[in-house]
C-alpha cells in the first residue's frame, strides 16, 4: 500500500512537472478585463447591491468582462 501512495504522488509530481503552468501575458485579455467585485458588505460603488457582481449587464463566471462594464458612482 505505501508503494502504490509513492508511486502515485511520483505520477503526479511527474505530471506537474510536464505541465508548466504558464500565466498570460500581461497585455493578454486574460488579464485586462475589468473586473466588477462587490467591497465586502456587497455593495457596489453606485451604493446599489451587487448581483453578486456589480456589473450593468451579464459578466463571466469571475466577475469579469461584464456586459456594459462596471457600475460607478
Amino acid at each position: 500500500m505505501k508503494a502504490f501512495y509513492a508511486l502515485s504522488l511520483l505520477a503526479l509530481a511527474a505530471f506537474g512537472l510536464a505541465q508548466p503552468n504558464e500565466l498570460p501575458a500581461p497585455d493578454s485579455p486574460e488579464r485586462t478585463q475589468d473586473c466588477c467585485h462587490a467591497d465586502r458588505n456587497g455593495r457596489c460603488a453606485d451604493g446599489t447591491q451587487g448581483t453578486p457582481y456589480c456589473g450593468y449587464g451579464s459578466c463571466n463566471i469571475f466577475g469579469c468582462n461584464c456586459d456594459g462594464g462596471c457600475r460607478h458612482r
